[in-house]
Formats: C-alpha cells, structure tokens, sequence
C-alpha cells in the first residue's frame, strides 16, 4: 500500500534527522539540540505520513468495512454440494486504515473449493493493490490452460484454469472495496461461477455499519 511504503522512508528519514549534530543554539547543550531537532523531524514525518494516508483513502476515510464475523454469515455450510470443512476471519488496521476478511474451505473426495472474502472499503485506492489484475486487460490461452480478465456483472473478473493440475480460481473486484477470491480443485470454472453467485456478494457494501 502506498502509505505503507511510504512510512518506512519517513521513519528512516527521522532517525537520519536525529543521528545528526546540530549547531548549538543559544543556552542549549548538544543533545537538548538533537532532541529538538529529532522531535521536529518526527513531526514533520507523521504529517507526511498523514497525507500519504489520506491520499491512499481518497473518499473512503470514513469507511468501515463490514465486520469479520457478519462475512463469516456469507460463507455457507455448504458450497456446491460440499460441507464446510473450515471457517475463519479477522478485521486489521494500522494508522486508519481498515479491512476485514473471511475465509472458508469445503471439500469432499477429490473435490475442494476456498472461498475468500475481503471488504477493504475503508483502504480507498490501495485496495485495488489487493487485486492488480484488475487494471489489466488480459486473455491468454496454451497447452496447459487459460487466464482471462472480464466482467462479472458490476465486478471486474479474473479467471484461470490449469487443465493438468484441475485447478480453476474465479476473482472479483468492485471499486466499492469488495475483493472475492474463490479456488478449486477439480471443479470447473462455471461451478465457481455459480459458486460465487450463491454467496450474495453484493450485499456486502450494504452490510457496513
């Protein structure tokens, strides 16, 4: 994420500022200066690091993604005629931005299927760093499969399959914030499709608090 990368330049830049002797300034001792000096840089730095984050966020500063647990409602027991074989999720944050995200597995015999959910409104622009395929316009097709970019209704769509390995992934992206990553193995792309469409994605940016 922009701002994440940005902060660890600042931070080097204060310590740079710190480690550096300062011409004594009248009834100041060499370290009272340099405590000065390192306290303005690490100012400066959090206000630069502020409007990193603001930029990054655009409009969506005032997010607040859905929490991890009403995702975790979305994720069935059952998916494709198989039962869940594992739940999880979790919400995380740093310096005011914000994302949750589910995840289930199902399997049974061959068959398996991961589902993942992300709602990364509260990150703005960067969420779209979750899912950089979707700035590209891509459709490519050889001996061992196929990957493909479209849309899927208001979502940009990112599909491949890997023929000698029954391995299909079905991703989504909408500009609300809302990434859906789904995987399977010996599964087609259309049951992934259909998977998708069962799991009311489109409700989520409603869901928010």
């Amino acid at each position: 994420m922009k701002a994440l990368y940005f902060l660890p330049f600042l931070f080097t830049l204060f310590l740079f500022n710190c480690g550096q002797s300062s011409e004594k300034q009248s009834g100041q001792s060499e370290a009272e200066a340099q405590l000065q000096e390192g306290g303005e840089a690490a100012a400066d730095a959090i206000s630069q690091a502020e409007k990193a984050i603001k930029d990054v966020q655009g409009g969506h500063a005032d997010v607040t993604p859905v929490p991890f647990r009403k995702l975790k409602e979305l994720l069935p027991e059952e998916l494709q005629g198989l039962p869940r074989t594992s739940h999880s999720g979790e919400s995380t944050g740093a310096m005011g931005m914000k994302f949750s995200m589910a995840e289930a597995r199902y399997a049974k015999d061959d068959k398996k299927i991961a589902v993942k959910l992300v709602d990364a409104g509260g990150i703005g622009i960067a969420a779209m760093s979750m899912a950089a395929w979707s700035n590209m316009e891509l459709d490519r097709e050889d001996d061992r499969g196929y990957e493909r970019t479209s849309n899927w209704g208001s979502y940009k769509a990112y599909e491949r399959c890997r023929t000698g390995e029954n391995y299909c992934d079905f991703k989504l992206f909408s500009k609300e914030g809302i990434i859906v990553e789904l995987e399977g193995t010996n599964i087609s792309m259309d049951d992934l499709k259909e998977a998708a469409s069962d799991l009311k994605i489109n409700s989520i940016p409603g869901m928010r608090e």
